[in-house]
Formats: structure tokens, C-alpha cells, sequence
């Protein structure tokens, strides 16, 4: 083989060699490249899951947070079907009388007809269509209307500053007084007054859940 042939083949191997070198190192730098593209997508998308995390343990807390307690969940439940309402009240109270005056019957007798529900401290009394209605303490009740069935109170009477009846009976009570088609309901309750501020918020709770059938 001459010298010219030998020169030629040489150049052809190392151009060759260079070639498959070029691509060898031009191959490696794409695939390191990427994997650090890919190394960077996990990190990011990690990134994001944990924020993710954050914002739904976040909302949690703030659900947690905002959710009242409701502290009638455990209280009994009265329903009457001549008048089709119900009002939640506590457990620890017992039904002593159970005796609504008939449906359209007018000016009846407190005494004979009505609902009294106690606890032997505090007393709950329901009267439908009273007659000559009135209280030794007093007649103030508390002004109510009937909205979407419930019972809304307006102004908010009492006879706490009956020094009279305080201090001859160490009690106090509050009531509501409303109309809803065409009869009249009287709601009263009786407590210690030196429990008043507790017993205030238990009248304004059993209020709160009475209720006429839609």
C-alpha cells in the first residue's frame, strides 16, 4: 500500500474517531441535561404539593375555627301536633304537664291548660289562648313575631327590676308573647336570679329552636 493510501485511511479513522467522539459527548450533555430538567420538574411539582398541603390544612384550621358548637345538640324535644310546633329544651327538664287548650277554644284557664316542663329550680310554662291572663310580678313580655315559622324577638321586656317580686321570691322571669294564625301564645320561664346571666342565654336558646311545621 503506498504512503498516499496510508495517509488517506488515517485521516478517515481520525476524522471518524473525532465524529463518534462528538457524538458520544453531544449525547452525554443531552442526557444530563435532562435529567436536570427532570430533577428540577420533580423538585418544582414537590414544590406544589407541598403548598397544596398547606392551603388544605390552612382552610381546615379556619373551618375548624369558625364552626360553632351547638349547645342544644343533647336537649330533649317537644312537638305538638294540635298547634304543629316543636322547641328543643335541656335534658335534665321533665314534663310535668301536658295540657294545650283544644284547637279554637278561646280565653281558657292558665291554670288548667297548659304546658309546664321543670328541672325543680327552673320552670318553662306554655299557655295557647289564655283568658284574664296576668302574673303577680308582673305582665311584661318580650315582644315577638313569627318569621319563616321562627320566632323573632323584638324588644325585650322584663320584670328583673321588680325589686318586689325579687325580693319576696328570690326569682325572676322572662317571656314572649306572639300571634300566629289567629292564636296567641304566651311563653314564660322562672329562675334564680342569681343565676341570670346563664338562664338568660338558656330562654333565648329554647326561643331560638322553637319552631311552627312548614
Amino acid at each position: 500500500m503506498s504512503t498516499a493510501w496510508k495517509i488517506v485511511i488515517a485521516v478517515i479513522l481520525s476524522l471518524g474517531i473525532a465524529a463518534g467522539g462528538t457524538y458520544y459527548y453531544m449525547n452525554q450533555k443531552l442526557e444530563n441535561e435532562k435529567s436536570n430538567l427532570q430533577s428540577q420538574i420533580t423538585e418544582l411539582n414537590k414544590q406544589i404539593d407541598d403548598l397544596q398541603a398547606t392551603e388544605t390544612t390552612a382552610d381546615s384550621t379556619d373551618d375548624s375555627t369558625t364552626t360553632e358548637t351547638d349547645e342544644t345538640a343533647g336537649w330533649k324535644t317537644y312537638t305538638n301536633s294540635t298547634y304543629g310546633f316543636s322547641f328543643k329544651y335541656p335534658s335534665e327538664f321533665l314534663i310535668s304537664k301536658d295540657n294545650l287548650a283544644p284547637k279554637g277554644q278561646e280565653e281558657v284557664s292558665p291554670a288548667e291548660y297548659e304546658l309546664k316542663i321543670s328541672d325543680g329550680d327552673r320552670e318553662l310554662e306554655f299557655w295557647v289562648n289564655p283568658g284574664g291572663f296576668g302574673r303577680e310580678c308582673g305582665s311584661d313580655y318580650w315582644k315577638a313575631t313569627i318569621v319563616n315559622n321562627r320566632i323573632v324577638i323584638g324588644e325585650k321586656t322584663s320584670n328583673l327590676d321588680d325589686e318586689g317580686c325579687g325580693e319576696i321570691h328570690g326569682q325572676v322571669w322572662f317571656g314572649a308573647q306572639m300571634t300566629f294564625d289567629g292564636d296567641a301564645y304566651f311563653i314564660n320561664y322562672s329562675f334564680d336570679l342569681k343565676n341570670r346571666n346563664a338562664e338568660l342565654n338558656t330562654i333565648e336558646q329554647i326561643i331560638d329552636t322553637f319552631a311552627f311545621a312548614k
